[in-house]
């Protein structure tokens, strides 16, 4: 079969009303019927009236979720599209949820103790009197033909509910439209969400989709305003995918559950103002499941403008597809809502077939932020993709911008040059890659050329960078704090020192050599670096690209004419900001895109072992005592962290809180616990572990457990603990200890040294550094196993010490007190 598909002419189209089950998965679907399909769930639904039930002891199980139905009346919605597919249930019930994982009872515990009015113990067991019931699979097909007819004297109440609770199309995470418009196709995700009002008056919403990566959820909704808060209790794998430790045992790459898999992307874009550009994309793709009667890629309908919020039946900056074909030409059926386009292949897609599709889009979503840059096009779907953190794939992409504007991105430069008004750069990534990225702007460019050794490959380095740029700020809160009085823009110029693109290009080598002796080779063959506008305040690093906020390129001294006053703006830069900000954006390329994030849960992989990566090299590069001062600083915000949850739970934080402490745990916790790690197992225990990963999960979604597997196979024991304790769970435990030197009959000293954690419930086990002093520098360190609350280590010394301390160099999260009275 060819890569597109057979041309539509030779198919018989169907009506979706005309069929209902998998016996007609081959059915295609028109556009007209797609479009009626595709959005009737949520225009359509409503209570009907005459399908009353009488309920009782109905039980609906769902992983590690009962809800039993005690007694009461079902009422059943009105067919759409011939399927019942929701519920709302007025009378007595209860909800049993009982996570297997300890993980997942403390943060369900801790999240319902910061977003509910009652604090959970680690489960659910609660009376309910409402519920609201949506299900793709059999629930209630099996459920509604058992049951008797009933008074339908609440069904106006019913009605309430389900107007309430289901809300706008952009209430529910998954679109509901297309879950229905699965089932009647024949290929059901089998999503059940049951939405239910505890005894205490919360609303708990409970999910399973057998379909995502992680199928079980627990949240609570508030309006707020305009603006929907969604407040994660509960996010986790099936039961079965954990060992009685709570350890994840499934490979992330399987338990995606894709549809598809796409494999190549062939991209043209072009940028002919400043305004928007045009993407004319080949999408090449195989399919994973067996007679596919739709497909989606996820694409944003737009994009909020700096500051804003946007909800997906919002109006921000569009993105419009304005053709989408098949391999042949021919047109493709599809529908373009909540950030996805859903499309109806000619046929159902077979299994292990390859397909390409061809997507014309136009988007008006350039945002320009000072005289010569614009905003980034980098990892939201402003493309179509496909499965978590858009999946894995080889780019080839040639970007035209409009002189003076240049492009660059992630991959390998083939060719850079003018066509007409344009210039034109194409970039390829050979190996598959994730959040291939690009920017724009009025560029110079520095090259260079980075050799490990003489026999090795050369990688390709580019310094794109703009020497001159106007800057305006139009905030007025910020001007007024500059200039009080003043509420009118301010302008000012900022300039790249001349010598700083090589300076970059010679930092980029002497990075490149340090990471490659930790972790391997550099995974690419090309390193572009670009400089983004000023005080975006941040970095990314795609693959093969590192992007830095513009302050970072400019002269961290230098005082700008802002009325009449002097200012600098980079005041609050350490001296080393760069080199630190700098080495933590070239470490992800790999931690984060050699190895992968395999869920939410795994965040940690990219940001905590980048963030470490940089204090080592600002270790080198500053010395010890600055590296002791980022420890103090990954202290600091680890105890503010670690009162709201693990580092695991880190990306589910929500409220008031979620970007600080999220900072908190994965910048500065996730950081020291690594460190943690390497000083217990020792530097080149630690450095062969994570180059064994780098080899064996290169390029690929990986988990903090096939990390850990990585590890114990260098150390030659379980360190299941080592994460359970530090990564899956809170607590910095409080060491108090006493120490006691006496003489031995044989003339030398016994020295007793009693440690004792206050925390007895939340016990740490860690290997203690204890360091006895002679005087004149003479240090003595033993590591002494701490495996329970009380422990007494006793050791034979030659002389008599001086003093006897605990973990000198802070290599263990603790606090650390001594309590003896005489100072020893």
């Amino acid at each position: 079969m060819p890569a597109g598909h057979r041309a539509a002419t030779a198919l018989l189209f169907l009506s979706v009303a005309g069929f209902t089950g998998p016996e007609h998965a081959s059915a295609s679907l028109s556009q007209e019927e797609l479009s009626r399909a595709g959005t009737a769930f949520y225009k359509s639904l409503r209570i009907d009236a005459a399908k009353a039930y009488t309920v009782q002891n109905v039980t609906i199980t769902k992983d590690i979720a009962t809800f039993t139905l005690e007694s009461g009346t079902l009422y059943a919605t009105e067919p759409v599209e011939g399927i019942v597919g929701a519920a709302v249930f007025i009378g007595k019930g209860r909800a049993g949820i009982a996570p297997s994982r300890p993980m997942d009872r403390l943060c369900l515990e801790l999240a319902s103790g910061h977003y509910l009015k009652q604090k959970l113990p680690g489960k659910v067991d609660a009376e309910f009197g409402e519920a609201l019931l949506i299900a793709f699979d059999d629930t209630l097909d099996a459920m509604i033909p058992k049951l008797a007819a009933a008074s339908s004297s609440d069904a106006a109440r019913a009605a309430g509910i389900l107007k309430d609770r289901l809300g706008p199309p952009y209430w529910l995470e998954e679109p509901l439209d297309f879950s229905l418009l699965q089932k009647k196709l024949g290929r059901p995700d089998n999503l059940v969400y049951l939405d239910f009002r505890t005894s205490w008056g919360e609303w708990l919403a409970f999910t399973f989709a057998p379909q995502k990566l992680q199928e079980v959820a627990l949240e609570t909704r508030e309006i707020i305003g305009s603006t929907i808060a969604r407040r994660a209790l509960l996010k986790t794998h099936l039961r079965e995918e954990f060992d009685e430790g709570g350890n994840y045992l499934s490979d992330p790459v399987k338990d995606q559950k894709p549809w598809i898999d796409p494999t190549a992307y062939k991209a043209e874009i072009t940028i002919p103002d400043t305004e928007h550009f045009t993407v004319e994309v080949d999408v090449t793709f195989t399919a994973v499941a067996d007679n596919l009667p739709l497909v989606f890629f996820d694409l944003r309908n737009n994009i909020p403008p700096p500051g804003t919020i946007i909800r997906s039946t919002d109006t921000g900056l569009p993105i419009t597809i304005t053709k989408l074909t098949d391999g042949s030409g021919a047109t493709l059926p599809h529908v373009h809502a909540m950030h996805r386009v859903w499309i109806a292949p000619p046929e159902p897609l077979k299994a292990g077939e390859s397909y390409t599709y061809h997507f014309s889009l136009d988007e008006a979503t350039i945002i320009q932020l000072s005289s010569v840059h614009y905003e980034v096009l980098n990892t939201y779907a402003w493309f179509p993709q496909y499965g978590f953190d858009g999946s894995h794939y080889s780019m080839d992409w040639t970007i035209k911008a409009k002189k003076p504007l240049y492009a660059m991105g992630s991959g390998r430069i083939v060719k850079e040059g003018t066509e007409g008004i344009y210039n034109v750069t194409q970039l390829v990534t050979d190996k598959q890659v994730r959040f291939p990225s690009l920017l724009f702007g009025q560029y110079k460019k520095e090259t260079d050329v980075y050799k490990a050794s003489e026999a090795a490959p050369g990688v390709e380095l580019a310094v794109f960078y703009s020497p001159r740029a106007t800057f305006t700020i139009t905030d007025p809160d910020v001007i007024a704090g500059l200039t009080p009085g003043r509420s009118t823009p301010i302008s000012y110029d900022l300039t790249v020192p001349p010598g700083k693109p090589k300076s970059v290009l010679e930092e980029t080598k002497g990075l490149l050599k340090f990471m490659e002796s930790l972790y391997g080779a550099f995974p690419y063959g090309s390193l572009n670096i670009a400089e983004m506008s000023p005080f975006l305040a941040f970095g990314q690093a795609p693959p093969a690209l590192i992007q830095l906020t513009g302050e970072a390129f400019m002269n961290p001294t230098a005082e700008i004419q802002v009325g009449n006053a002097l200012v600098n703006f980079f005041e609050y830069r350490k001296a080393d900001y760069f080199h630190e900000f700098f080495s933590h954006e070239m470490a992800h390329q790999w931690f984060g895109h050699t190895v992968v994030r395999g869920t939410e849960e795994d965040t940690w992989l990219s940001e905590s072992f980048a963030e470490y990566s940089a204090g080592l090299y600002i270790m080198q590069y500053s010395g010890q005592n600055r590296f002791q001062g980022k420890l103090k600083e990954w202290r600091d915000g680890a105890r503010i962290g670690d009162l709201y949850a693990p580092i695991a739970w880190a990306e589910r934080l929500s409220g008031q809180i979620p970007g600080p402490r999220r900072s908190d745990l994965l910048y500065s916790k996730g950081p020291y616990v690594v460190h943690m790690l390497r000083m217990q197992i020792g530097h080149d225990n630690f450095v062969k572990a994570m180059k064994n990963a780098m080899t064996k999960y290169r390029h690929r979604p990986t988990s903090t457990d096939q990390l850990r597997q990585e590890v114990e196979a260098v150390v030659g024991y379980k360190m299941d603990f080592f994460f359970n304790q530090w990564y899956r769970d809170t607590g910095i435990p409080t060491f108090d200890y006493t120490t006691d030197v006496r003489q031995a009959d044989d003339g030398k000293w016994v020295a007793t040294v009693k440690i004792s954690q206050r925390d007895k419930n939340k016990l740490k086990i860690v290997s203690m550094p204890v360091f006895f002093h002679f005087g004149k520098d003479k240090v003595i360190v033993k590591e002494r196993p701490i495996l329970k609350a009380e422990d007494v280590y006793q050791v034979k010394l030659p002389e008599k010490p001086q003093k006897i301390t605990l973990d000198d160099y802070k290599t263990l999260l603790a606090e650390i007190v001594s309590q003896d009275p005489s100072g020893l």
